[in-house]
């Protein structure tokens, strides 16, 4: 199967893609705007034109839309807006003619005059619509017997090649290219590449204006600049499905909303069908609410839907065109349009454009809430859009910032409760401590569950140094939330520890660990084997090695890091000292501050806030 006759069979669906966007016919000496879409030269030069200006250069009076004829409108150039899109297309200095041809279109134009075997393609030169008997490769154009005679004969077309419409239909559309010439230079072909000037040129113009510019030749530079306007557009086709995913979400939700609406107003229904007439009343009014509801959430959701669904038209116009150029295009062809491509693809993958839908479902009915009086009777129910005021966390207490290892340290939350709203009854007091330098440290945290909102929390540091506090009522934190809570060293603890190592030399305490030179000779290469010493080798070794940074230089013990092999371990003094506090310890939280049900007599005391009692909002 030749190139055209496997092309021919998607001549149906090529047909949108040779009309023109502005006069909705087919294409005729198509051009290609910076937005990438397409129009006929012909109805792009009856466009009214503009002049964007600026507040510096206005000095007075208007400039009417399409005036050309001011030197300032020319020197700033002129702009029109896509039939399309409504983008801001800057003419060339030569106006619409400076605007490339879109050779995909072209093609797709060709290829369908190829196809009509039923219909007879008429010369393109003869007045008098002559039957064509052939093509001419260069000029694209149809020819009777007659003009193909006088083609061969004039200078500059006698050596073009000429096919008849049976050799052109099996050749095919695919090789079938039309040489792009010179501007400047009518008989050189474009066969040149301007790296400085980014644009196809000729060997003349290497020679004069281009003459010290970085030129190559297309074949030489095309393959590449094809496979970065390639890795461009596969940079840029995902957000289409994104934009897809985006729209059927917003579509669901506004389904949703519909759903949640025509839910409420069943709600409503029954609960009113037992009241009488001035019931009734206020069941229309609920209802006109909720329909209000409904269309303002609708009216946002949809306007959000069409945002994106004209967002997602513009990538799919884009990338499908970039696709085609891409695929259709010879070198030369593609250079000739990459700066649009190249900056259509960047500005559309730029964009920024919001997924998640701007509303929420949420549409709630109240029939307990007493809203007053109609005609004479009490009625309740009421409708909202809004979820409920968050809860207020009140916090108090020296453990909010400081506290000494190995003592318990405690604070006070209450949780400020509105009597009228329900669901504010029902709340989750969430408290976690963890180091500040290691978050998989955690420090135990109890949290008493009192009535009218109080809650004592307390928690033991095993450790000095700095530690983070969450504190998170129904999944948020509260306001100043996560605290920053210092703890002190004990003091007590580090005397102990002296006098262990004094009173009892000769008696060293048993390490735990063992003797060795570096954790990943002892371990025999175990990433997650550590050390006493703290030091650690790169590539995710957590002990020692010989030579990195924290070695002591020596054998040591693994436990405690002591270079001494005769010394006490001080890891496993620590653990001995810890279990002889914890008797005073546990004494030590009886003197602190008494729960409230202990006393009826503190009962009063410990409800009531004192004026120093921090006010904190979730």
């Amino acid at each position: 199967m030749n190139g055209f006759s496997g092309a021919a069979n998607g001549v149906s669906s090529f047909s949108g893609k040779i009309k023109c966007d502005c006069c909705r016919k087919q294409l005729r000496d198509p051009r290609l705007l910076p937005c990438l879409h397409t129009c006929c030269k012909e109805c792009l030069n009856r466009l009214n034109p503009y002049v964007v200006t600026t507040d510096k250069d206005f000095s007075g009076g208007s400039i009417a839309s399409g005036s050309s004829s001011t030197n300032s409108s020319n020197s700033r150039g002129l702009t029109i807006l896509c039939p399309s899109c409504d983008s801001e297309v800057d003419l060339p200095d030569d106006g619409v003619e400076g605007l490339p041809v879109n050779f995909v279109s072209q093609k797709l134009i060709l290829l369908e005059s190829l196809n009509q075997e039923s219909n007879k393609i008429q010369c393109d030169l003869c007045e008098d619509s002559a039957t064509a008997t052939a093509r001419c490769e260069e000029c694209l154009t149809y020819l009777c017997s007659f003009c193909l005679q006088a083609h061969k004969r004039q200078r500059k077309t006698s050596s073009h090649t000429m096919l008849s419409l049976q050799e052109a239909r099996e050749k095919g559309i695919r090789n079938i290219h039309r040489p792009v010439f010179c501007s400047k230079h009518s008989n050189e072909e474009m066969k040149m590449f301007c790296e400085s000037c980014d644009d196809t040129v000729c060997r003349d113009c290497c020679l004069v204006e281009h003459r010290e510019h970085r030129c190559y030749f297309i074949e030489d530079v095309s393959v590449g600049k094809k496979k970065a306007i390639h890795n461009l557009l596969s940079q840029t086709k995902p957000h289409i499905d994104v934009l897809s995913v985006a729209i059927d979400s917003v579509t669901s939700m506004e389904n949703s909303v519909k759903e949640k609406a025509e839910q409420v107003n069943t709600e409503i229904n029954t609960f009113f069908d037992t009241y009488i007439e001035a019931l009734r009343k206020h069941k229309n009014i609920l209802q006109h609410k909720v329909k209000q509801i409904e269309a303002e959430k609708g009216k946002i959701l949809q306007l959000q839907k069409l945002q994106l669904q004209q967002v997602l038209k513009d990538f799919e116009d884009s990338c499908n065109f970039v696709s085609d150029a891409l695929e259709e295009g010879s070198g030369v062809e593609v250079l000739s349009i990459r700066k649009f491509l190249v900056n259509r693809l960047k500005e559309l993958s730029a964009s920024k454009y919001v997924c998640e839908p701007k509303e929420n479902s949420y549409i709630k009915f109240d029939c307990e809430d007493s809203v007053g009086m109609v005609d004479g009777f009490e009625v309740k129910g009421k409708v909202s859009s809004k979820e409920n005021k968050p809860l207020k966390c009140l916090v108090k207490g020296e453990g909010l910032s400081e506290a000494t290892q190995g003592q318990r340290a405690e604070f006070l939350a209450l949780i400020k409760q509105d009597k009228n709203d329900i669901e504010a009854k029902k709340y989750q007091l969430k408290v976690e401590m963890v180091a500040k330098d290691d978050h998989n440290r955690k420090v135990n945290v109890q949290v008493s569950n009192e009535k009218n909102g109080f809650h004592l929390v307390t928690y033991v540091p095993p450790a000095p140094g700095q530690f983070i506090l969450h504190i998170m009522v129904n999944g948020k934190h509260i306001q100043g939330s996560p605290f920053i809570v210092t703890v002190k060293p004990n003091q007590i603890l580090e005397e102990e520890e002296e006098q262990i190592v004094e009173e009892k030399p000769k008696e060293p305490v048993k390490h735990s660990g063992c003797w060795h030179c570096c954790t990943f000779c002892s371990s025999g290469g175990k990433k997650d084997a550590t050390c006493g010493c703290g030091a650690t080798m790169p590539g995710g070794f957590q002990g020692c090695g010989h030579g990195h940074p924290g070695h002591p230089g020596r054998k040591h013990w693994s436990c405690c890091g002591q270079t001494e092999r005769g010394s006490s371990c001080k890891q496993t003094a620590m653990k001995a000292i810890s279990n002889q506090s914890g008797h005073s310890n546990a004494q030590h939280q009886t003197n602190t501050l008494k729960h409230p049900s202990s006393s009826k007599q503190q009962t009063n005391h410990y409800y009531t806030l004192p004026k120093s009692f921090k006010t904190v909002s979730l």
